[in-house]
């Protein structure tokens, strides 16, 4: 019951913002509706609030994950995390990623998890430090992407790449920049021949 309470109080600022953004739009419309057809704003089916989540699968430990907040929904498979810290380890333990991001939207039927805003990714064996607003994951596919407009950032091996377009293979470790990109490559210092 405390949690229901605190779910509809946490969502009033949403449930406001929406309101006004649908009065401000139909403000502006030549076409007025009745209040029937309004959508209300849907209420979370469960709140967690300062949650932190291990999964294990055959008896290991594959994920941690704490958060501020976790939203789900009644009738989808995603939820909605605020303020998400994460780890990831293999079969064998071997830790496979750490990161956080101020939002993570997580589609478990479709494997498929969305990461904004202060998004902060560390791992790999090469140590890749990936920075960036908006990132995209495809587990199935194994892809890494983010919008042709958002820039990341990445550090690995002596490279330091700033650009947009990106996206990555987590299959073949290669990625991959569309647009320009700008930084710095590290050298050994003996001159190549």
């Amino acid at each position: 019951m405390a949690i229901l309470t605190t779910a509809v109080h946490g969502n009033r600022f949403l449930q406001g913002a929406a309101c006004a953004l649908v009065l401000l739009l139909s403000a502006c419309s030549l076409k007025y509706q009745d209040e029937s057809s309004v959508q209300q704003v849907q209420e979370p089916q469960f709140t967690f609030r300062n949650a932190v989540f291990t999964r294990y699968e055959d008896n290991t430990c594959t994920l941690r994950l704490s958060s501020t907040r976790i939203e789900q929904y009644q009738d989808t498979d995603t939820s909605f995390i605020k303020d998400a810290e994460f780890t990831l380890w293999d079969d064998s333990q071997e830790m496979q990623a750490e990161g956080r991001c101020k939002l993570l939207v997580a589609d478990t039927l479709k494997n498929s998890y969305s990461m904004f805003n202060d998004i902060d990714l560390h791992g790999g064996q090469e140590h890749t430090l990936l920075q960036g607003t908006s990132l995209k994951w495809n587990k199935v596919g194994g892809q890494l992407v983010t919008g042709d407009d958002s820039d990341v950032h990445i550090e690995r091996d002596g490279i330091s790449v700033t650009g947009s377009g990106f996206s990555a293979d987590s299959n073949t470790g290669e990625f991959v920049f569309t647009k320009p990109v700008s930084g710095t490559i590290e050298t050994s210092g003996e001159e190549a021949e």
